[in-house]
């Protein structure tokens, strides 16, 4: 342990720890970061690390526990928050700025839960959590203002799940995000003697940008709530095939979801990192997503955007290629208690409906363009158009619909 201002855990044992260091790559500052007793506890992963303006540092990871109730309370806590529920936990921890620690806590249920990003509002200091989960409400995971497009049940075996920390270490707002497969961040194989074994992805897949707007990346099978408003020509609402594709999806700051789509090919694709980035020249919010595509899969969707724009559209060799896409969004996401058109200037009918599905709208805005979607009540985009308003009345045709409980925006 490097100990320059009484900020580290003088700990003499540990698989976890953290390093500091200078411009000149001169170490400052580190710690062993673990429970406080070796027996009993499996082996602890650290995944990530972000700063706020004031120089406060946040680390995430998962803490692995056995069945023994003893053990919970042996992790460095502090703070008054939550000790674990039994089960492998996320956890989250804030170290001042003279790297004493201020407060951590467990955020899980009775299932594996893992922390894999932490990421930090540039305006408001507020601690952005990523991770995946296998554990209900029921189970014992917090589910807290979770925001419109989740109705606060885990789907399939496991979904992904954001979690809103306020500096001082108050959970603000937490939700699941997936559909009826599995969703995940990425594994990859560690070596420890002779034995292989699986250990958490440590990449970053959350990023926040203008607004508190919230980014993040990952991968998934089938059934993910895809949305895009005004959809581009490469939009990719449906899954590709394969193992599993990546994904980029966009949250307002109260985790309401604003946009959603698939990145993948017929073969096994995985989305490890993203990245918030301004473009010159260009107001639209943008990102950047890394991660991989499994051997041979020519049809990753690919483009170029300038002519020196270094580019390759094939499959290079070896069992995975990189991949690295930019996405443009149309706007930022807005929250839900602020509508885009006036209350009473749009109007759907009829409800129910059975066949077609009548809208119409204020002659204040005869003459433009508008798009039409229509969602499950899990966040299922299933119909998606786009009108030129000539006049202040049209349809949608909605026979092929189940019967069945559906969203419809304007």
């Amino acid at each position: 342990n490097t100990n320059p201002g009484g900020g580290a855990l003088q700990q003499t044992f540990g698989d976890m720890y953290i390093g500091e260091f200078s411009a000149g790559d001169q170490l400052i500052w580190s710690t062993k970061f673990e429970p406080a007793a070796p027996e009993g506890n499996n082996a602890n992963y650290p995944s990530d690390i972000a700063a706020d303006g004031n120089g406060n540092l946040f680390v995430v990871g998962q803490i692995d526990f056995d069945a023994t109730p003893s053990n919970q309370d042996k992790f460095p806590t502090g703070g008054g928050l939550p000790i674990a529920v039994l089960g492998d936990d996320g956890f989250v921890a804030k170290f001042s700025n003279a790297r004493a620690l201020t407060w951590s806590t467990y955020i899980g249920g009775s299932k594996p839960d893992y922390c894999a990003g932490v990421a930090i509002d540039p305006n408001t200091n507020e601690v952005i959590a990523f991770g995946t989960t296998s554990s209900t409400v029921g189970e014992g995971f917090p589910i807290l203002g979770q925001g419109a497009g989740d109705d606060g049940s885990l789907n399939g075996p496991s979904d992904l799940f954001l979690a809103k920390f306020a500096n001082n270490g108050t959970l603000l707002h937490s939700r699941y995000f997936g559909g009826d497969n599995r969703e995940f961040t990425d594994d990859y194989l560690g070596h420890q003697g002779n034995g292989v074994f699986v250990m958490h992805n440590p990449c970053n897949g959350v990023a926040v940008g203008a607004g508190g707007n919230i980014y993040i990346s990952g991968s998934a099978g089938d059934g993910l709530p895809t949305v895009w408003p005004f959809p581009p020509q490469w939009y990719f609402p449906n899954f590709s095939g394969g193992a599993s594709d990546a994904f980029v999806a966009a949250f307002a700051s109260d985790f309401s979801l604003g946009y959603c789509t698939y990145l993948g090919s017929s073969k096994e694709d995985r989305g490890n990192a993203i990245a918030y980035t301004d473009i010159v020249g260009d107001v639209r919010p943008a990102v950047v997503m890394v991660g991989r595509t499994e051997n041979f899969s020519n049809n990753y969707p690919t483009a170029k955007e300038f002519p020196d724009t270094y580019y390759n559209n094939s499959f290079l060799g070896g069992p995975f290629d990189g991949v690295i896409t930019r996405i443009s969004f149309n706007s930022t996401v807005v929250t839900t208690n602020e509508p885009l058109l006036p209350i009473g200037s749009v109007e759907i009918s009829p409800n129910p409906a059975i066949s077609t599905l009548i809208f119409s709208m204020d002659d204040n805005y005869v003459g433009h363009q508008g798009v039409l979607t229509i969602h499950d009540i899990q966040g299922k985009l299933l119909i998606t158009q786009s009108y030129d308003f000539i006049q202040n009345q049209s349809s949608v045709d909605i026979q092929h619909l189940p019967v069945g409980v559906y969203i419809a925006t304007l």
